[in-house]
C-alpha cells in the first residue's frame, strides 16, 4: 500500500466506520440510560412497598446457608 492510498483509506473505509460506531454508541448509551430509568423507578417503588408493607418481603432462603464457588448468573452472563 502507497503512502497515496491511505488517504483514499481514511475517506472510504475508517470514516464510514467510525461514523457508524458513533451512530450504535449513541444508540445504545440511550438505551442503556432508558432501562436505568425504569430500574431506579422500580426500586424506589418497591422501597415504599416494603416500608408499607414489609411482611410481603419474607426472604424463602436460610441466611444460614454458607457462600459457594460457584459464580452468579448475571456474572457468567457478564463475562461471556
Amino acid at each position: 500500500m502507497s503512502l497515496r492510498a491511505i488517504p483514499q483509506l481514511l475517506e472510504d473505509v475508517v470514516v464510514p466506520g467510525t461514523l457508524e460506531m458513533k451512530a450504535q454508541l449513541s444508540e445504545d448509551l440511550l438505551e442503556m440510560r432508558e432501562q436505568l430509568s425504569k430500574q431506579v423507578a422500580r426500586v424506589k417503588e418497591l422501597r415504599i412497598k416494603k416500608a408499607l408493607e414489609p411482611g410481603d418481603f419474607s426472604y424463602p432462603f436460610s441466611a444460614s446457608v454458607p457462600p459457594n464457588d460457584h459464580p452468579s448468573v448475571g456474572r457468567c452472563l457478564l463475562w461471556r
